[in-house]
Formats: structure tokens, C-alpha cells, sequence
């Protein structure tokens, strides 16, 4: 499924080879509660779902076409199927009396991906930068569960002071330091 996304992302027409359906909400009330197993292959389809969908939009948005009234469609159906999906994702902790290390950092893993596919899905129709502000929320917990997901691979983790911009040091056994920015802080 990743590599579905991969090639959807860098423009390969995979969905002229491979069915990429747009999940409908109603889908995520099927299960009286879901398996974190069941939410990640989900949470792949709707990955799937939205960037083909983004892709499609930056094609129209870049090129100057003009979104017609399935675009919007589409998109509040991608968004409310993400956020059916979300729902799903927090009754399912909440179900188990307490996750594993392994399970918080799934979960985690999983809420970054969702974080960043609804960020992608509602701001794929207007690139303004306003659309992005409107989801400071959803950058700041995008931060928070990636930290969670850094630090279980061993990557550390610190904040830049300074700048008040959150920066993740990953000190490779060579003593190399790489930075990378990951946007706001807390």
C-alpha cells in the first residue's frame, strides 16, 4: 500500500492499473470496535484515496482549471471519511484498558499519517497559505506523535529555544549531527 502512495505522489498513473476508491464514512461504523490492524490497512486506503486526490488537485489548482462541484464532493467525502476514521481510531484506545510501548507507537504513527492526509485533503482545492493556518492544531499534534515515534526508533529529540521552532537531532554512532525542522512548536 505505501508504494501505492509513493507512486501516486510522484504522478505515476497507478490508479489506471489499480482501483483507488474514495472510502465513504458509513464504512468505518461497520466494526463494533476496531483492531489497530484493521484502523492502519484503513488509514493505507485513505492515504491512497487522498493523495490521488491531491495529486488531481494541484493538477487543476496549478494549471488554472476550474473545480467543479464533484472536487468539493470528493474532497468533504475524503474529510469525512478521515475523521470517521479518527474516531474509530481514538474509540479503539480508549477500548483497551492500556496499550503497549509498541501500541502507543503505532498509534502515534498512525495520527501522524492522519494529521497530515487531512492537512493534505483540505487544503488541496486553495494552496493560500491562510488554509494551512486554519490547521495550527493539527501541525502542533503532528509534533507531538512524531516526537513519540522519533524517540521509540532512538532518534533524539529536542527543542530549539531560541527560534521557538521545534528541532528533531538525529546523532547518527558516527557522531554526525543532521537536523531536520519540523514547523512549529509547542
Amino acid at each position: 500500500m505505501r508504494t501505492i502512495t509513493q507512486a501516486l505522489l510522484f504522478g505515476a498513473p497507478i490508479e489506471k492499473i489499480f482501483d483507488v476508491p474514495i472510502p465513504h464514512p458509513d464504512a468505518f461504523h461497520q466494526h463494533s470496535v476496531w483492531s489497530l490492524s484493521q484502523l492502519h490497512s484503513a488509514a493505507s486506503r485513505l492515504r491512497n484515496a487522498s493523495a490521488l486526490f491531491a495529486r488531481t488537485m494541484a493538477t487543476k489548482v496549478f494549471t488554472k482549471q476550474v473545480l467543479t462541484a464533484e472536487d468539493y464532493r470528493t474532497q468533504s467525502q475524503l474529510l469525512e471519511s478521515q475523521e470517521a476514521w479518527f474516531r474509530e481510531l481514538q474509540r479503539a484506545e480508549r477500548a483497551q484498558a492500556r496499550l503497549s510501548e509498541d501500541e502507543v507507537v503505532w498509534v502515534s504513527n498512525l495520527k501522524v499519517g492522519y494529521f497530515s492526509t487531512y492537512i493534505l485533503v483540505a487544503c488541496a482545492s486553495d494552496i493560500r497559505q491562510i488554509n494551512f493556518d486554519q490547521h495550527l492544531d493539527k501541525f502542533k499534534a503532528i509534533n507531538q506523535h512524531i516526537r513519540v515515534v522519533l524517540k521509540a526508533r532512538g532518534i533524539a529529540v529536542s527543542i530549539c529555544k531560541n527560534s521557538g521552532l521545534e528541532s528533531i537531532t538525529n546523532a547518527s554512532k558516527l557522531g554526525n549531527y543532521r537536523q531536520f525542522r519540523l514547523g512549529v512548536g509547542k
